[in-house]
């Protein structure tokens, strides 16, 4: 993904968590090395947006979310925010095992 200039700074998830808490760990892959944000996403029955912020994010970068052994969360959608603005840099819709990028 390339998240540009000044890059992201933030992310909202949509899901449900049949747990107490859930760890996702985000990994920003880039020529300058690994970012890695961990969020917790507080368990709900029902789907819900949650918002995290983490360390900015710029450029070219390969995205991996990572889901821990014992997790059980269910993900409908994410979308990350730019740095300054918080305006929609990207989201995603994920249908099964695809995810389909909106803009």
């Amino acid at each position: 993904m390339d998240f540009g200039e000044p890059g992201c700074s933030r992310v909202i998830l949509c899901g449900r968590n049949g747990n107490e808490n859930n760890s996702i760990h985000l990994r920003f892959q880039h020529d300058g090395g690994d970012n890695v944000c961990i969020v917790d996403f507080a368990g709900t029955p029902e789907l819900s947006e949650q918002s995290f912020s983490f360390e900015p994010v710029k450029g070219l970068c390969k995205l991996t979310l990572m889901f821990m052994p014992g997790s059980n969360f269910d993900v409908k959608w994410f979308q990350f925010l730019k740095h300054s603005t918080f305006l929609c840099l990207a989201g995603f819709y994920v249908a099964g095992l695809r995810a389909v990028m909106i803009v």
